[in-house]
């Protein structure tokens, strides 16, 4: 049977907070719109959604009948601009495709390990957005504890291994997961969780950009293949050759022109 993917939103409100309006869900009390939710003006909705999980359902008519029986609450599943002073919740549905379609929806609710390397906690992405933890760690850590450790030990890090305020350097590698003899190879003195972004959605005509384009970002495998030690007496000339001369190693290692998608 299909299974449905659901986020109940609850809209922001200046001095009342999502947990306060989940608790009115909770208790089964009737909200007063005078009292408890006029004057939401605001038209977004708040994050992370007030309840998420997922029901069973032949259609979607029965996984929104499922869901509202859940909560004991009608929940509209669309909104008009015109009405939001009279709407507190918006219903988001969506079935879920079988893997590996919405990979990440069906990862929320698998285990994961904390990022932490020294941590041994798991935990479920789920668990944290209906607990109203999803902030405390993100989907990348298990509590706002390791998430913190691990902030202070990027920030040591970026003590030893900064220059003159930039990222080191580094050569990235991109492999193509149907076919891993196809490569790109790259450099970037920013942090390279922000090249792997630029290259999936700031793209340009590159052989490289029109390959990817249309793929997933599940469908490749990022690494670094080496963090570049810059002498300290180069100055930026030689300083950009040194890092040109590391590229081009990689490239003709992986014969990432020949093969590959480099274009020079």
């Amino acid at each position: 049977m299909p299974e449905y993917y659901f986020q109940i939103k609850g809209r922001k409100h200046p001095r009342c907070k999502c947990r306060d309006i989940k608790k009115i869900i909770q208790n089964g009390r009737e909200i007063d719109l005078d009292a408890d939710i006029m004057g939401w003006g605001i038209s977004n909705w708040q994050w992370p959604p007030l309840f998420s999980g997922k029901v069973e359902a032949v259609d979607r008519k029965e996984a929104k009948i499922k869901v509202n029986d859940l909560y004991s609450v009608q929940f509209p599943v669309r909104v008009l601009k015109k009405d939001l002073e009279s709407h507190e919740f918006l219903l988001h549905l969506q079935e879920l495709r079988p893997l590996p379609y919405d990979g990440y929806l069906h990862s929320i609710f698998e285990e994961r390990k904390c990022a932490r390397e020294e941590c041994k906690n798991t935990f479920k992405v789920i668990d944290k957005y209906n607990l109203d933890s999803y902030c405390d760690g993100g989907s990348s850590y298990c509590s706002k504890l390791c998430d913190k450790l691990d902030a202070q030990k990027r920030e040591q890090y970026k003590v030893e291994h900064y220059m003159e305020d930039n990222h080191a350097p580094v050569i990235y590698k991109i492999t193509n997961k149907n076919n891993l003899n196809k490569c790109y190879i790259g450099q970037t003195t920013q942090a390279f969780t922000l090249r792997w972004y630029q290259h999936f959605f700031q793209p340009s005509d590159t052989l490289f950009h029109k390959e990817i384009k249309g793929s997933n970002v599940t469908d490749w495998i990022f690494e670094i293949v080496e963090i570049i030690n810059v002498p300290n007496n180069m100055d930026n000339k030689e300083r950009k050759k040194h890092i040109d001369d590391r590229e081009k190693y990689y490239i003709e290692l992986y014969k990432a022109k020949e093969e590959g998608y480099n274009s020079k």
